[in-house]
């Protein structure tokens, strides 16, 4: 893979910055060998149900966005999505802009009105379901071990945008980016597709924590979903709106006990990081 050098940052404006940022060189836009396999993130569940046969029909070998990103060239000219762009273009262009915003919060140092914009630009784009969808699938799958997601803490930036987001599409796909990689880790057979959905996972506690302080329903959805992981099979009827919703989706899926086993012992994990 093509290796980028670390320049001083200059004086510039963090959109003319950033094409010669990129803190590690093990640091890389989100691999196709597992957008390939997007079927472990319910992120982008209307997509999958199109395309969960065809696995994105992405096949051979692992490919990335590294080519096609504007922040992972050397042109000086390139420049982050707009807001018209983040708040209204459709599901794949989103995931390029996903990419790119999860770069821009890896600029170092960022300046204070750096940091605004980068906020005001993933606030667009987390506003509307295309846009979660899509921030999400760069920003929790993109490969390196020093990566925004990777950070003790979700990044300002981050957090300060899910304040203004849509939280009734957010939280519930928030669960979900929990859920299906953790499930994946057992259901995939490609050691390092395993891999990469232990990582996606681990990055979606720390978002669905994060989001638990933002909205109470973050807790109702978690013990729901720790609920159905620990239920027995012949007892899978209630009254509950939120455990049928989450029978309905461990079985449209094909979750065994041992999915289940590991899905709840994710969200206990949650659970022990809100309470």
């Amino acid at each position: 893979a093509q290796r980028l050098t670390k320049v001083k940052p200059t004086a510039l404006p963090l959109n003319q910055r950033l094409p010669h940022v990129c803190r590690s060189s093990t640091m890389r836009p989100p691999s196709f060998i597992f957008i390939h396999c997007l079927s472990s993130l319910l992120i982008v569940d209307a997509f999958l149900a199109r395309r969960h046969e065809g696995h994105f029909a992405i096949h051979g070998p692992a490919r990335d966005l590294r080519a096609t990103s504007r922040f992972m060239t050397t042109d000086s000219s390139a420049a982050l999505p707009s807001v018209g762009q983040l708040s209204n273009d459709p599901f794949m262009q989103q995931v390029q802009y996903g990419a790119d915003l999860a770069l821009a919060m890896m600029e170092s140092p960022p300046a204070q009105s750096d940091g605004a914009q980068v906020e005001e630009l993933i606030a667009a784009q987390l506003s509307h379901s295309d846009g979660i969808r899509g921030f999400f699938v760069s920003y929790l799958t993109i490969q390196g071990d020093d990566t925004a997601a990777d950070q003790q803490e979700v990044p300002t930036p981050l957090q300060k945008a899910m304040k203004k987001a849509n939280l009734d599409e957010l939280v519930p796909l928030a669960c979900m980016n929990v859920v299906m990689p953790t499930a994946m880790k057992t259901m995939h057979e490609d050691e390092e597709l395993q891999v990469q959905s232990s990582i996606t996972a681990n990055r979606g506690i720390k978002i669905l924590a994060n989001l638990a302080t933002l909205d109470a329903m973050v807790k109702v959805n978690c013990d729901a979903i720790l609920a159905v992981a620990e239920m027995e099979a012949d007892a899978a009827t209630t009254d509950d709106g939120k455990i049928k919703y989450w029978i309905d989706f461990f079985n449209k899926w094909g979750y065994k006990d041992a999915q289940k086993n590991d899905i709840a012992a994710a969200i206990k994990e949650v659970l022990s990081m809100i309470q």
